[in-house]
């Protein structure tokens, strides 16, 4: 009989923004099954409505001086210091790939860091709710935009590959005319999953599968703009990749502004994620080396 160990751990994350604003319920399973929790991670972002603009009501960061040179200084100080959010659950795989290295559990040590970095090339199957050509067009292109910008930015040390068979692929996107957590209308929200199983015959493997929901249609019915589900599809897959939902209007993984949507991520967003991913190719790295120095 084989002797297969999975667990699982059901991490989700609300953020009770009111609208056009995002959402994430990852699922992450583990071994052993030792440390069932719960965690809820939430946001005091209250968010006001104008017409189909959604701005944060939340005193801004900065207070900008009357001086032109104040102004300036103030924007560089804070934006060389600004740092975007990272998912807790990424951090705490990572830190679970450290204490595996130093216990000496090389084989978890390294599922932890494939888990962080999902993988060099993620399969995407692209699904469409009664659209029609032309409108699955505009959502194809704003997609494969949104992928051109991250793999850019992340000067192609991920890349993304379509798979039409969705039980194949990594990553499932869904456009919907509507796209709702419960009652609640949002832009899109991504469910995913990090998992760990130890199998008698393969040994320890990681996977990643994620379901992405990207909305085509506005509150009054009108198609989304190519660029707001450009920055739709951007900032899910910024979730993928290990960021957290921002409450800064202007961030990629911040809300989005119908009239103002962001084309790509800023420099701090992509400084983030390459620090993760240098993060857990040391600790693959480090694992790797120690089997090498047993064998």
């Amino acid at each position: 009989m084989e002797n297969t160990t999975t667990s699982e751990i059901e991490i989700k994350s609300s953020m009770p923004y009111r609208m056009y604003v995002y959402r994430t319920v990852p699922v992450v399973n583990r071994i052993p099954p030792n440390r069932v929790r719960q965690y809820w991670y939430r946001s005091n972002t209250q968010l006001g409505i104008r017409g189909d603009l959604i701005q944060t009501m939340r005193p801004p960061r900065l207070i900008f001086a009357t001086i032109p040179l104040g102004v300036v200084s103030l924007a560089l100080a804070a934006s060389s210091t600004r740092s975007a959010p990272i998912l807790p659950e990424v951090r705490q795989q990572l830190s679970e790939g450290r204490r595996c290295v130093q216990a000496g559990s090389l084989d978890y040590a390294i599922a932890h860091a494939n888990l962080v970095l999902v993988s060099d090339s993620l399969s995407v199957c692209l699904k469409f709710e009664h659209m029609s050509d032309a409108e699955k067009k505009t959502c194809t292109r704003a997609f494969d935009a949104s992928l051109d910008a991250w793999q850019t930015a992340l000067d192609n040390s991920i890349h993304f590959r379509r798979d039409e068979d969705p039980t194949k692929a990594d990553v499932i996107v869904r456009f919907r005319f509507d796209v709702r957590m419960g009652k609640e209308a949002v832009a899109g929200f991504t469910n995913w999953s990090r998992t760990i199983k130890m199998e008698k015959d393969r040994g320890i493997e990681a996977s990643f599968k994620a379901d992405i929901q990207v909305r085509e249609r506005d509150l009054n019915r009108s198609p989304m703009s190519f660029e707001s589900m450009r920055q739709e599809s951007e900032h899910e897959i910024g979730h993928i990749l290990g960021l957290d939902d921002s409450d800064l209007e202007g961030d990629l993984m911040g809300p989005l502004n119908i009239a103002h949507p962001v084309a790509c991520p800023r420099d701090y967003e992509v400084a983030a994620v390459k620090k993760l991913r240098e993060e857990a190719q040391q600790i693959k790295a480090d694992a790797l080396a120690q089997q090498k120095g047993k064998s």
